[in-house]
């Protein structure tokens, strides 16, 4: 029984990955440094956000 869950969820996580890669252009440099730019922004805007939080009261 759980070898046969463990084989579906196998399956599954193969189809998300083709589904992420079918893509055309998802790796190229373009899409991967704005992608990056977003995140690090986003973190640092965080930690922002959370040090005046603190400091506030």
């Amino acid at each position: 029984m759980l070898k046969r869950i463990w084989e579906g969820v196998l399956v599954i996580v193969d189809d998300i990955k083709l589904g992420m890669t079918k893509t055309d252009g998802a790796d190229s440099p373009v899409w991967i440094g704005l992608s990056t730019i977003i995140i690090l922004g986003t973190i640092g805007y965080l930690v922002l956000w959370a040090t005046r939080s603190a400091y506030l009261f």
